[in-house]
């Protein structure tokens, strides 16, 4: 088991892909032991802003990390003025991560909704096999949409039409799944969304 630690990054870029969500990547050596599904504890420089906030890993390499985040407060708003080159501290990486040996040689369906939607790049990334691709939104931004078609299947991203609604996913996974046995559902929900 690796070591959780506080380590000092640096900011390589930053951009804001919909209303206050934002994809930043950090150069850190803690990519090269990330596994899909984890998350790091950001910490602000703020002294106002006492706690380290959860994001989830996006994406790692060997060298860096990135993150997908929506500003949901003081923290991921200091956050969202990063510039390249600004260090961060981060500590990590924590969590189990998904079950991606779970998937070999099976139809893997992978459901993300809202801000847990991000980590199913590197999930999709790291499954080999026949993927589908499920995103659940709140609205009719649906970040990443794009680069999660060129991963696996992608039939439908849904947003909520009111209050109440749960979305058409659960009808849509219904359809795929059925009359198959060799599904296996792995799901992200917005558990590092961070404030």
């Amino acid at each position: 088991m690796k070591q959780k630690k506080k380590v000092t990054g640096r900011v390589i870029s930053q951009n804001e892909i919909a209303p206050d969500i934002f994809d930043m990547w950090i150069e850190t050596g803690l990519g090269a032991q990330a596994r899909p599904g984890q998350f790091v504890m950001v910490y602000p420089k703020a002294e106002s802003t006492l706690l380290p906030r959860p994001i989830s890993i996006c994406e790692a390499e060997q060298t860096r990390l990135r993150m997908v985040y929506r500003v949901a407060g003081k923290g991921t708003r200091e956050f969202s003025a990063y510039q390249a080159g600004e260090e961060i501290a981060v500590m990590g990486t924590l969590g189990n991560g998904f079950p991606v040996e779970e998937a070999v040689g099976r139809h893997a369906v992978l459901l993300g909704g809202g801000i847990g939607i991000p980590p199913l790049v590197q999930l999709a990334k790291a499954l080999p096999g026949e993927k589908t691709i499920l995103a659940g939104y709140r609205d009719d931004r649906l970040f990443l949409k794009e680069e999660l078609a060129k991963l696996g299947d992608f039939p439908c991203g849904y947003g909520r039409r009111k209050r109440g609604d749960t979305g058409q996913c659960a009808g849509c996974l219904a359809g795929i799944c059925a009359g198959r046995r060799d599904s296996l559902c792995l799901w992200a929900d917005a558990h590092a969304a961070g404030r």
